[in-house]
């Protein structure tokens, strides 16, 4: 396996300056961190869970999501929130 690995660098350094070579080697190395980088950015489950187990759902707001009760009404503020009537 190394030998490959060895043959295939030899081929791809063949004709070109040490620095050039170095140059597109640590540009593929930024490539495969950034790449990387962004699997491990990536949320582990898709999935989406409830915003209110066991309650209703009235809307969100930047704070987090209003929950009411269940028998409560879904109204809006006069503002335009959401909010438990």
């Amino acid at each position: 396996m190394l030998e490959r690995v060895r043959r295939s660098a030899e081929r791809a350094a063949a004709g070109i300056s040490r620095r050039v070579f170095f140059g597109r080697l640590g540009r593929g190395a930024l490539v495969a961190a950034g790449a990387f980088g962004a699997v491990l950015a990536l949320p582990r489950s898709a999935a989406a869970k409830p915003p209110c187990p066991g309650r209703k759902y009235c809307g969100s707001t930047m704070a987090g999501p209003v929950c009411c009760a269940k028998t409560a009404r879904c109204c809006t503020t006069p503002l335009g929130f959401p909010a438990c009537c």
